[in-house]
């Protein structure tokens, strides 16, 4: 909306006086610029099927299921960009804050996640990188269900770890 601030042309033009005055109008223009993100080559939603496994297999505390391999690739990144931050924004079980809390049905079992080629587990709130070579970049993972103190029971399994991305 434009408001007129010029008491000084609005009085004269009340009274008849031939009165100049100029006012002084302000434009602001605002808005952000960015790198357009790199493309999720497998989409925003990605499953990772844990099979199905005895409660027996998973009733020691520190038991973990088969590690069920998956990987996120990005593609078409922006030149700009040398390099993709994942967070992984899920939450921790109130047992284990390196494990992701089950919503499924199984009482004492969650899912954990690591990096490919390494012990650590990535715990909820942590982030991993990669590289960016050639508009391309990727991340290699394994997930498992896991049991922090043992005595678990059998049902299903339902973890959803939101991914949050940024570039450098």
């Amino acid at each position: 909306m434009n408001t007129w601030r010029c008491s000084t042309v609005v009085c004269a033009l009340l009274t008849g006086m031939a009165i100049s005055s100029a006012c002084a109008e302000t434009i602001t223009a605002e808005g952000v610029v960015y790198a357009a993100p790199c493309t999720l080559e497998a989409g925003l939603t990605q499953t990772i099927d844990l099979g199905r496994d005895k409660i027996q297999a998973l009733n020691v505390a520190g038991s973990e299921s088969r590690p069920q391999p998956f990987v996120i690739r990005f593609d078409k990144c922006p030149a700009s960009s040398s390099k993709v931050n994942i967070k992984f924004d899920g939450v921790a079980d109130p047992g284990d804050a390196t494990v992701f809390k089950n919503a499924g049905t199984a009482i004492g079992l969650g899912v954990r996640i690591y990096p490919k080629d390494q012990q650590t587990p990535v715990s909820p709130g942590a982030t991993q990188s990669a590289r960016i070579t050639n508009a391309q970049a990727e991340l290699a993972f394994l997930a498992t269900i896991y049991s922090s103190a043992g005595n678990a029971q059998a049902g299903s399994i339902d973890v959803t770890v939101p991914i949050v991305l940024s570039y450098e």
